[in-house]
C-alpha cells in the first residue's frame, strides 16, 4: 500500500514539478528509485 500512496504523491509532484522546474522532478524521480518512506517524508517537508 505504501508504494501506491507514494506513486500517487509522485504523480502529483510531477505535474507540479513541470510547472515549476524540471530539476526537482528529476531529483524526486531519483529518490523514487529508493525506498518509498524516505521521499514521503521529503514530500511532507
Amino acid at each position: 500500500m505504501a508504494v501506491l500512496v507514494h506513486v500517487t504523491i509522485y504523480v502529483m509532484h510531477v505535474n507540479d514539478g513541470f510547472r515549476k522546474k524540471n530539476q526537482f522532478v528529476k531529483r524526486y524521480q531519483f529518490l523514487c528509485e529508493n525506498n518509498a518512506p524516505i521521499h514521503v517524508v521529503i514530500v511532507n517537508q
